[in-house]
């Protein structure tokens, strides 16, 4: 993962730096199936379904299927896998 800042010049073109590089061998999972057949396959699959139930509990999205959503715009996601750190890199 990069973080880089850009900058505009005056006469329109743009500077950009690098800030922070993260390392090439992501621990992290990327897709679903990394995650719950991996080494903390039980914890991911702990995670995604508290975040399933967030969901639901909240109303903030609802499974339908395809055939009763015409007319509608579909919205679709993407699971992320991170592990959550503090400042200092601990778990």
């Amino acid at each position: 993962m990069r973080y880089g800042k850009a900058a505009f010049n005056n006469d329109g073109t743009t500077e950009a730096s690098v800030l922070a590089v993260k390392s090439v061998e992501d621990p992290d999972p990327r897709t679903f199936q990394e995650a719950v057949n991996g080494a903390d396959g039980d914890e991911w699959m702990k995670a995604s379904e508290d975040e399933i139930k967030s969901l639901k509990e909240n109303q903030t999205s609802m499974l339908v299927p395809r055939s009763q959503a015409k007319g509608r715009k579909v919205l679709t996601n993407k699971w992320v896998f991170r592990t959550k750190t503090d400042s200092s890199g601990n778990l």
